[in-house]
């Protein structure tokens, strides 16, 4: 268990593999280009008739819809691959520089 400076605790899990770190960044980069797609200025260098604007739009929607939908899976997946239950990834954290996986006030988060 380690205490950082605010006393908040964190717990070991793992060592995120190279594969786990990647898939994290390709969800991640999904969801940001969705959003910015989304965006009300996301068009404004295009020239389209209001149906294609629609069309545009709806598609960022959905785009947007999977892309949070495969973040959700990514972290549920790694909590089965280490045994970490469901109630608790809200308490996961993980440190990009070491990739190092931790479970954040793990005491607070079984009661």
């Amino acid at each position: 268990m380690i205490m950082t400076p605010n006393s908040i605790t964190k717990q070991f899990i793992a060592d995120l593999t190279p594969e786990d770190l990647r898939n994290l960044e390709v969800a991640l980069n999904k969801l940001s280009c969705a959003k910015q797609a989304v965006r009300p200025d996301g068009m404004t260098s295009l020239i389209c008739s209001l149906e294609e604007t629609k069309k545009f739009f709806r598609e960022a929607i959905f785009s947007l819809a999977d892309a949070e939908t495969l973040v959700d899976f990514f972290w549920l997946n790694l909590a089965k691959k280490y045994s970490v239950a469901k109630e608790n990834l809200q308490q996961l954290y993980l440190d990009y520089n070491s990739s190092k996986l931790y479970l954040i006030n793990p005491a607070e988060s079984q009661s």
